[in-house]
């Protein structure tokens, strides 16, 4: 049982083991791989991103499951010796269950369970409409209309928000939306990509003051949509705070439900004390 760093001549092996939006990013050095080896078969990989001396965010950990139990997951843990990752997941699926590997492994992590609301791009259009929300002037710019100077703002903002690689945010596919003034981002949506094809209502980012704006940019985003996805393609929005679900209920009704989220730190010194290669 051993680890290997993730190039572009390994990749392949391990594509069942690294979610499919990480594998661009790996194979162009934006993030860092390991692969985990059993009986000398690629049996899982860890994923992770640097984001300054010292530190990083964990993005993915995977096993495949006839290897779990075995000491797999507590292996791909070696590389990250030296670094403090933080990390954040919906506990669900295959993910749902790892609380116990955390406890084993001396990482810290809180559960919170958040209001979550489901619906197609097609009947998202309809409760826009029907909330005349289509009629508002159209707010903001997509990620790769902004200027040099704007952009700039725009991922420096992303970066302290969350941590997360920027990718998501800043493709064109689905573009997020951003209000960018002077050296300050005062409104902005984030969209992302997700699991078959479907979507996620990220962030939604008003300053005091210009909270019409969000309809505006709602506006924009879910235009370019309807050209982009097919309009049964779903839509998700987890509420985090009292303002973003009163918004979603304003515009599309109750949540239909939670959605358990997990959020840590990794502190590498403490799980594991050989170097890694």
């Amino acid at each position: 049982m051993r680890t290997e760093k993730i190039d572009a001549n390994r990749l392949q092996s391990y594509y069942n083991c690294i979610p499919e939006p990480y594998i661009q990013p790996v194979l162009e050095n934006k993030l860092r791989a390991a692969g985990g080896l059993f009986t000398d078969m690629q049996k899982g990989a860890v994923v992770w991103q640097e984001t300054e001396e010292g530190k990083g965010v964990l993005k993915s950990l995977y096993v495949q499951p006839e290897a779990r139990r075995l000491g797999v997951g507590s292996m791909l843990l070696k590389p990250l010796k030296g670094r403090v990752f933080t990390f954040s997941y919906e506990a669900t699926r295959d993910r749902a269950g790892l609380e116990p590997f955390f406890d084993n492994n001396n990482i810290f992590y809180e559960r919170y369970d958040y209001p979550i609301g489901r619906i197609t791009l097609n009947d998202a259009m309809k409760a826009l409409h029907e909330k005349k929300v289509d009629k508002a002037a159209p707010a903001g710019m997509y990620y790769d209309e902004l200027l040099k100077d704007e952009k700039t703002v725009a991922r420096k903002w992303l970066d302290e928000l969350c941590e997360e690689s920027l990718t998501d945010y800043t493709s064109l596919n689905p573009s997020s939306v951003f209000v960018v003034e002077g050296d300050k981002v005062h409104n902005a949506l984030l969209l992302s990509r997700v699991e078959r094809g479907n979507l996620g209502v990220d962030y939604v980012f008003s300053v005091r003051g210009e909270e019409t704006k969000v309809a505006g940019m709602m506006k924009m985003a879910m235009t370019l949509l309807t050209r982009q996805f097919r309009g049964d393609a779903e839509l998700t929005m987890m509420m985090t705070t009292e303002r973003g679900s009163a918004m979603y209920t304003k515009l599309f009704g109750e949540p239909t439900g939670s959605v358990p989220i997990i959020s840590g730190t990794l502190d590498g010194d403490e799980v594991w004390e050989e170097e890694w290669d």
